[in-house]
């Protein structure tokens, strides 16, 4: 019994560290095909992509997590230097770039004080579609993904650790 409840305490303490930070994911669905250089300029679009007939609170989700990426890209891109400006679409610039949010879910604080770690991660996917202009070529299509920590005493339990975590791996596949 004593080796049981090592065991089990072991089991418990992996799954308390795993539950305890926030991670992101990239799935490069083409490769660049060209370096972006300094100094370009980029026109930014973040839409959702989830159907008419998705439930009001996947669609609720989805909104949020698209002012919300949007809004962190618009910052990121200039800070971390990638683009010279990002602009609002219609604008002039030297690429266009087309973020749609796949999936969104956002676990309430309520239900992460009841439920704890067992509310689950807030999460999100976005495809992320880089085209040059004016002649629309792809430059590049990525998948990302980002996750919160579950833990309900995480300091990275928050929709904006899962957005940050995506906005990173967008950053660092277009370097």
């Amino acid at each position: 019994m004593n080796k049981t409840f090592k065991t089990f305490g072991v089991l418990c303490l992996l799954l308390s560290a795993v539950a305890c930070s926030s991670s992101g994911s990239v799935q490069i669905v083409q490769p660049k095909t060209a370096t972006i250089p300094p100094g370009s300029t980029v026109t930014l679009s973040v839409t959702s992509a989830l159907p008419e007939n998705a439930d009001v609170e996947a669609r609720n989700d989805a909104n949020e997590v698209m002012h919300r990426l949007r809004s962190e890209l618009f910052g990121r891109l200039m800070s971390e230097a990638v683009f010279k400006q990002v602009l609002q679409p219609g604008e002039d610039a030297n690429y266009r770039m087309d973020v749609k949010v796949l999936s969104a879910g956002e676990v309430s604080q309520g239900a992460r004080i009841v439920l704890g770690v067992l509310a689950g991660s807030n999460t999100l996917t976005a495809s992320v579609l880089l085209f040059d202009q004016p002649d629309e070529n792809l430059i590049t299509e990525i998948e990302v993904g980002g996750e919160s920590a579950s833990h309900p005493l995480s300091s990275e339990s928050d929709i904006d650790d899962a957005i940050r975590e995506a906005v990173d791996e967008i950053i660092v596949a277009l370097r």
